[in-house]
């Protein structure tokens, strides 16, 4: 007899959906150096900043040109603990990372750099960043969950592997 993982992986390849595997990873930045050579500049975005760049760098890299619910983006940005940051090069948006932080825990999410800009070490460069402020509100521990594409940043990184999250896509999703 199958166990319940696999009923539900069989159940939704049968409404054809494909899967995916992401990974928890987490972090302890309060021992981490940082690279700071200050060769690239990082905004976060204020409260009454308009985030259409921002997100345009998400759902161009992330989202595969879908798009997303700026009100939605744009409510969260009036939280104190939701911290916007974008890299940018010659005035240009290349990276992006959304770092949410309460107490003394903290989230990463969508870390997005431009396709033409990748490999450059933006995203490296971003994600220090995202973990020295993290540190600064004294949190104790950085949580994410890692793509494929990302894996292996977050390793050089530091973060520790903490579990396997399935992820299901409907395959007639332009997103997918």
């Amino acid at each position: 007899e199958a166990n319940s993982e696999e009923k539900l992986n069989r159940f939704f390849l049968e409404q054809d959906y494909h899967r995916r595997t992401w990974t928890a990873m987490s972090i302890n930045p309060s021992n981490l150096s940082f690279d700071t050579k200050g060769q690239f500049s990082v905004k976060e975005f204020g409260n009454d900043e308009k985030l259409g760049d921002w997100l345009a760098v998400v759902e161009a890299e992330l989202m595969l040109g879908g798009n997303l619910n700026s009100h939605l983006f744009e409510s969260l940005n009036q939280s104190r603990n939701v911290h916007f940051l974008a890299l940018y090069k010659a005035a240009k948006i290349v990276s992006t990372v959304l770092l949410y932080t309460y107490e003394e825990h903290a989230g990463i999410y969508l870390l997005a750099t431009r396709k033409e800009q990748r490999s450059k070490g933006f995203a490296k460069a971003l994600m220090q960043e995202a973990l020295r402020r993290a540190r600064e509100k004294s949190c104790s521990s950085v949580s994410l969950q890692a793509t494929e594409a990302g894996y292996s940043l977050y390793k050089r990184l530091g973060f520790k592997d903490a579990g396997k999250i399935p992820v299901y896509k409907f395959k007639g999703d332009a997103n997918s």
